[in-house]
């Protein structure tokens, strides 16, 4: 095999190895009291109690998750199975955003606790 050969191969391996401990990284978990600005834009995990719930028609999962008496709104599109309801404990990981100026997590996973 020639230089360039070598180099690509060992730069594929290192990539690809690179991006698997990326992709396997857990977001850092944070309570919802301490959620702040400093996190918009930022993915993160935490949990609490279900307080409201609601599904659209598109399949729009809509939450209010609350812990220590604060709260914050949780929306999941494309919500396929929900196997929590109103009172559970769970734990949500997405991005926090900014909606109508208040933040929310965009979750890409919920699981019940």
């Amino acid at each position: 095999m020639d230089t360039i050969t070598r180099f690509s191969l060992l730069s594929i391996v290192l990539g690809l190895t690179g991006l698997y401990f990326i992709s396997n990284l857990e977001p850092e978990f944070v309570k919802i009291s301490e959620i702040d600005k400093t996190y918009l834009n930022k993915i993160v995990s935490t949990s609490g109690k279900v307080r409201n719930l609601y599904i659209s028609n598109s399949s729009t999962l809509f939450l209010v998750l609350e812990e220590n008496g604060k709260k914050i709104d949780v929306v999941m599109f494309r919500a396929s199975t929900i196997d929590f309801g109103k009172g559970d404990y769970v734990l949500v990981k997405g991005e926090v955003c900014l909606y109508k100026n208040k933040l929310e997590i965009t979750a890409r996973e919920i699981k019940k606790l």
